[in-house]
């Protein structure tokens, strides 16, 4: 026969295996015969990863009619195991081989738990997907401008996700004076309109400097490019570059749709030095690769200032191997930046990179997680640190900001590298993530979902277009399982019938996790013209699975037949390679772990090896039960593994038929931790143990039961390192398990706290007793460990300021005091002695007596303030605006609070003041010039001069109020906010003694004019 005869036998024969199953078994054809072909996606799926994105390259078997991102013959379905759906899917970069027709794409879809994921194709046209546009992104722009002179202007990147907006990808532009290019705004939920009312947490991808000063690649866009704009993924590119163009930062941005609560988008990044940078000055600002910008911006008057928000908590995942938690101030007083975390401290991120702001383990956070810590070849790792700062905080407007950022690792043994050189680069892939209830939980558990997932995720390197990722080189692998029978034509039944018949598979796993899996045939099976037909250019006598687009590296084979594993074989792939593995039968070891009390042990894991390589793992349940399956008849080494330790192993034989009972000899520690003050510490430190006997180093975390007190439980009996650590600081001890219970430990942390008094008018002032408080005991000396403390300010034994402080670094306070001046009431009976001399030692006139009045009015005035606000409710506040000193002043007093500030004011503020006082001196010296003199020239230019600075205060005043009480004088509800304390209280406010002694000066000056007039008249009159 020839070959079309004998395959039409072939078919013939197999006619009743293929078709007259479908009517004598239950169920009903695969609803998806319309997609002759498909293919098993291997991802590390799980149900605590639902909505998680995967972004795939697939490389189909077979041609796949594709004519673009609309039309084409591509579904991914996904099977929990008791039926198959379709799921929505997202396809781009096309890798044509013909007309229509595709050999590989990338695949987009969402994770929907636990379970099998195919894509289903066809060679033939197929009517188009169906699928809701659920993301879009336009390019757009916005500008703000509440007060004059301070404005958002920005050119960016609008992404919506079901018409509500989500996100701004800065382009260029700037926010109140920060350049913005490279910046993602994340909006509050549920926002349609992208406005600063709307914004939430803002996180930076541009690289930053201190060269002398502030220097970034946010300062000026090269380039910008939609690369793609699809139903679940949108992704754009920016090229930047610093004003000098020392430094480039290339970028892709990449957001999937997440129907969740919760939201990412993943940034590609990469920052190349074209020019040597050094820093100068700002040691701190050492070369930042990324960081969270948090601002909290708060108006009385303009509601659209009323914008973002301060978490309370820090959180590291360090180096160490541990967590640290830093307690971020929500209310900085600080006018000049405060750092929590400097470069000298030396955080690193960990092999698990990431670091969050949040409210702790419930509430919202906001992370970047990365990649990995490799991003430069220049220098290892990735350094932390953490800045705040007060910008502006006037009565009704308070501006605080700072920032959290992953930078070069500039600082190692003591040495600061303060030189980037020509040709740095840095490469990495990081997540912005955000959660609006989920706390520090969500973030650990995203942070494990994106390293478990991003091999999945081709997030478009920063120089590629978006092309794809680090795909490396790709092999074959063909396994030929023996001894393992199956039923004949078993996967092609199973796709005609829908019924699984027993079959033979084949996991692949790596670093135990399972990447790919396929089924055993010996003919496969292909549709050609919606005909049936057998594949005989892939056919063999023997059973295999083919595994195509594997990576380099070492895996396990694992063989299954009918769910029972019954064979397994290491392999290491580096070429294209074809293996056999003899089968057997599957046997298991039972085991029942307890400790010497009887107690069951849960999650101890239990291996089965042989020459060191897994074959099997399992844990132990809540009864402490555990049944581990491998292929038999023959011999491993059982190990079974708690908290790191190997607690037990034996040479087992499989079959195997008694359960192994395992007592474990398990022991408690209590940890207890003093400051230099003998109290519990006032921040969180967190005690670990490890141990060098550890199989696999972990680290093993106590519960604090109460303040300084930290127990840890079901210890295996061995030498541990108990390690505690707070930034720069770090105490190491030896501790024996079980010959120790209980361990005390003085952690050494300390920092120089100084408190400057200042007057009610934000002078220095000396002779004041100072009292540093903590839990009753007062503190002798300026060293104090960290904590809060309550500061008490005395003179003569009365207080004059007292606040709460929360130290975590060297920290020098500044307190304005209810203490009052005298020298405004001495210098003003100088002038008016001065005056009265000039009058009463001269030739007297009225019009003497009231030029040299005005000119005492206007020296006097400078000694009083010219506006003032008074406020009451749960605390009484003052606030007054001087011109000497030229300051804004509030003192607040309440129950345990005495305190006041000198608000941080915008340069405007400043240089208003300055002109009014030039003005005001400038009258008066024209009005003594004029009484020696005689020109009236002069005397206009007195006038000239009263009547400025009149005028420019109210201006200049006016200007501010706007934005912070809404006007010059009224009353109302107002935000007051000074350190230690935040309170809306009902204010009046208006000008005050100092404007109206000006205004009065003004009319005491316009009188002799007004008078020459009227006598000037007379007399004209009279020789008419």
């Amino acid at each position: 026969m020839n070959g079309k005869l004998t395959e039409k036998a072939a078919l013939t024969l197999t006619f009743f295996a293929l078709i007259l199953p479908a009517f004598s078994m239950p169920g009903s054809a695969d609803e998806f015969n319309e997609f002759p072909f498909h293919q098993e996606i291997s991802i590390p799926a799980s149900d605590d990863m639902l909505c998680q994105p995967v972004d795939m390259s697939v490389h189909f078997s077979h041609p796949c009619w594709a004519e673009n991102e609309k039309r084409n013959s591509i579904r991914v379905v996904y099977d929990d195991g008791s039926e198959k759906r379709e799921i929505e899917s997202q396809v781009y970069n096309f890798h044509y081989t013909g007309n229509s027709y595709i050999d590989s794409c990338n695949v987009v879809f969402l994770v929907q738990g636990k379970g099998k994921y195919y894509v289903y194709y066809s060679d033939r046209e197929t009517e188009a997907a169906q699928y809701t546009d659920h993301v879009k992104v336009s390019d757009d722009s916005y500008l703000y401008e509440p007060i004059p002179g301070y404005r958002i202007s920005l050119n960016y990147y609008r992404i919506e996700q079901d018409g509500y907006s989500i996100y701004g990808i800065g382009q260029e532009g700037s926010f109140f004076g920060i350049d913005m290019s490279q910046k993602v705004i994340k909006q509050l939920d549920g926002k349609k309109e992208f406005k600063a009312f709307n914004w939430g947490q803002l996180a930076s991808f541009a690289m930053f400097w201190y060269g002398g000063k502030d220097e970034g690649t946010d300062e000026k866009l090269v380039s910008k490019k939609i690369i793609v704009d699809g139903n679940l993924m949108v992704r754009v590119g920016i090229t930047s570059t610093s004003s000098d163009k020392k430094m480039e930062t290339s970028a892709v941005y990449t957001y999937y749709y997440s129907p969740s609560k919760e939201k990412r988008i993943i940034a590609s990044v990469k920052h190349e030095a074209m020019e040597e940078c050094k820093i100068k000055g700002m040691e701190e600002d050492d070369g930042l690769y990324a960081y969270l910008l948090t601002v909290r911006c708060r108006s009385s008057t303009i509601p659209d200032l009323n914008l973002g928000y301060i978490p309370p908590y820090l959180h590291i995942n360090a180096e160490d191997g541990t967590i640290h938690e830093y307690n971020l101030d929500q209310n900085p007083s600080n006018t000049d930046y405060r750092w929590l975390i400097s470069a000298k401290d030396d955080i690193d991120l960990g092999d698990n990179p990431w670091f969050s702001i949040d409210d702790g383990e419930k509430g919202k956070a906001y992370a970047l997680i990365f990649k990995n810590n490799t991003v430069s070849s220049y220098e290892s790792g990735i350094q932390v640190a953490a800045t705040e700062k007060q910008e502006i905080n006037v009565p009704g407007l308070e501006v605080d900001g700072g920032g959290i950022s992953a930078g070069r690792n500039s600082y190692e043994a003591g040495a600061h590298n303060l030189v980037i050189p020509k040709g740095f680069t840095a490469k990495f892939t990081s997540e912005f993530f955000s959660s609006p209830d989920g706390g520090l939980p969500a973030v650990e558990k995203e942070a494990d979902a994106f390293h478990k997932l991003i091999p999945y995720r081709d997030c478009g390197g920063a120089n590629n277009g978006g092309k794809g990722g680090e795909n490396g080189e790709r092999y074959s692998l063909t396994v030929f399982p023996h001894l393992a029978p199956s039923f004949p034509f078993a996967p092609a039944i199973s796709v005609v019938t829908g019924r699984r018949l027993p079959d033979v598979r084949v996991e692949l796993w790596r670093n135990d996790t399972m990447v790919s899996s396929a089924v055993c045939s010996r003919i496969p099976f292909i549709v050609i013209d919606g005909k049936v037909r057998f594949d005989w250019k892939n056919a063999t006598l023997m059973k295999k699975a083919v595994f195509i687009d594997v990576k380099p590296g070492e895996y396990m084979m694992k063989v299954f037949r009918r769910d029972k594993y019954v064979g397994a074989k290491p392999v290491y792939v580096d070429r294209d390679m074809a293996v056999h593995v003899i089968c057997g039968f599957e046997g298991n070891v039972r085991l029942r772990i307890s400790d010497q009390n009887g107690n069951e042990i849960s999650n101890a894991d239990i291996f089965l090896q042989k020459n060191g390589k897994i074959y099997s793992f399992n844990s132990t349940d809540i009864d402490g039960r555990a049944v581990v399956r491998a292929p038999s008849p023959s011999a491993y080494a059982l190990k079974v593994c708690y908290k790191g330790f190997v607690v037990y192993e034996e040479n087992v034989s499989l079959p195997a038929f008694a359960e192994r009972k395992v007592q474990v000899e398990l022991s408690d520690l209590d940890v207890y931790v003093a400051d230099a003050l003998n109290l519990p510490p006032g921040v969180a430190i967190s005690p670990v143990l490890t141990s060098s006997e550890m199989e696999k180093p972990a680290n093993i975390y106590g519960e604090e039961v109460s303040p300084g007190q930290y127990s840890f439980k079901d210890l295996p009996s061995a030498s541990y390192t108990l390690y505690l650590r707070y930034k720069s600081f770090s105490v190491s001890r030896e501790v024996s398990i079980p010959d120790e219970r209980y361990v005390h430990v003085t952690f050494p942390a300390v920092y120089l706290l100084k408190v400057k008094p200042l007057n009610s008018r934000g002078m220095k002032i000396e002779g004041v007793d100072i009292e540093i408080r903590r839990e009753g005991k007062i503190i002798k000396n300026n060293e104090v460990p960290p904590g809060k403390y309550d500061i008490v300010l005395k003179e003569g034994g009365k207080i004059i300021g007292r606040r709460e402080v929360f130290v975590t670094q060297d920290t020098e306070l500044s307190m304005v005091t209810s203490k009052g001046v005298i020298f405004p009431e001495i210098f003003s009976a100088i002038i008016i002695a001065v005056a009265a001399l000039i009058i009463f030692f001269k030739k007297r006139s009225v019009r003497r007596i009231f030029i040299v009045s005005s000119a005492a009015l206007l020296l006097m005035s400078t000694l009083y303030p010219w506006w003032h606000m008074e406020g009451n409710g749960n605390m009484h506040v003052s606030t007054k605006v001087y011109l000497v000193p030229a300051k804004m002043v509030t003192v607040g007093a309440a129950d345990n609070f005495l305190n006041g500030e000198v608000a941080s004011m915008p340069s405007l503020f400043s240089t208003m003041i300055f002109v009014v006082m030039a003005m005001l001196l400038l009258s008066a010296v024209a009005i003594a010039a004029f009484l020696i003199l005689q020109k009236k020239v002069i005397f206009v230019a007195a006038m000239a001069f009263s009547i400025s600075s009149i005028l420019i205060f109210s201006y200049g005043m006016s200007q501010v109020t706007d934005a912070t009480t809404g006007s010059f004088w009224g009353s109302g509800m107002i935000n007051i906010t000074l350190p230690g304390m935040s309170e809306e209280l009902h204010c009046v406010w208006s000008p005050s003694v100092g404007y109206y002694m000006a205004i009065l000066a003004v009319i005491l000056l316009l009188i002799p004019a007004i008078l020459d007039a009227r006598m000037k008249f007379f007399r004209k009159m009279e020789g008419n």
